[in-house]
C-alpha cells in the first residue's frame, strides 16, 4: 500500500463529496484523526504550487480546470482589496509518480492560464466566506485510470448542496501531504447561527 505522507484528515466521506476535499486542504490541523490512504483513491486531487511551495489542494473537474479555495488564489491574504496571484506563475501538479519528496501529486505539471474567485469571497475576522476559486491550466492534463481523473462535480450538486445546508449530514475530508502548518482549531458562530471553524 502506498501511504507515505499522503494522509486523510478529519473523518470520512463518500465518493459523492469529492468537492469537499479541496475546501479544507490548507487549513486542517494534523492530529490523531489523520490516517494514511492510497493516492490512487483520489486521482482527481492535485496541488497548486507558487514560488516552489505547495499553496493548496485542488480538484480536477475537467482536464483543464480545477476547483480550489478562493484564498489559495490571493497574492497576500492580509491585503485589502485582495489581489489575485498571477495564474502563469502557478504550477498545478497532478498524478502520483512514487518519487516525489514529500509525497504529493507530481506526475504531470501544468502552468496556470487564468484564475477566478467567487465574487463574494472574503476573509472575515473569524472565518472565510464563499471560499471558492477556479484555476484553468494552459494545457489539459492527460487522464489515466487511477492516476489522473476528472471528478464530475456538477453531478454531485445535490450532495454538495445538502452538505452546505445541513453540515451534520456528512463529515469533511481533507487531504494533506504533511506540508502545511500544524494549526489549532476554534469554532465560532456567525450572526445567522451558522458554525464556522477557524484554524490559526
Amino acid at each position: 500500500m502506498k501511504t507515505m505522507e499522503f494522509r486523510c484528515l478529519i473523518g470520512s466521506m463518500g465518493p459523492e463529496l469529492a468537492f469537499l476535499v479541496l475546501l479544507c486542504f490548507s487549513v486542517v490541523p494534523y492530529g490523531n484523526a489523520s490516517y494514511p490512504v492510497n493516492p490512487e483513491d483520489f486521482p482527481y486531487f492535485a496541488v497548486l504550487i507558487s514560488d516552489g511551495q505547495v499553496v493548496c489542494g485542488a480538484t480536477l473537474y475537467t482536464t483543464s480546470r480545477l476547483m480550489t479555495a478562493c484564498h489559495c488564489l490571493w497574492q497576500d491574504s492580509e491585503e485589502d482589496p485582495k489581489r489575485l496571484r498571477d495564474a502563469e506563475k502557478i504550477d498545478v501538479m497532478a498524478g502520483f509518480d512514487n518519487s516525489s519528496k514529500p509525497r504529493r501529486p507530481s506526475g504531470q505539471s501544468r502552468k496556470g492560464k487564468t484564475v477566478h474567485i467567487h465574487p463574494k469571497c472574503e476573509s472575515r475576522e473569524k472565518a472565510m466566506i464563499y471560499d471558492y476559486g477556479m484555476i484553468e491550466v494552459a494545457k489539459p492534463f492527460q487522464e489515466k485510470q487511477g492516476y489522473i481523473q476528472v471528478r464530475n462535480l456538477l453531478a454531485e450538486k445535490d450532495a454538495i448542496s445538502q452538505t452546505i445546508i445541513d453540515p451534520e449530514t456528512h463529515e469533511c475530508l481533507a487531504l494533506d501531504f504533511e506540508v502545511t502548518n500544524k494549526l489549532q482549531e476554534d469554532e465560532y458562530e456567525d450572526d445567522d447561527g451558522g458554525i464556522f471553524s477557524h484554524f490559526g
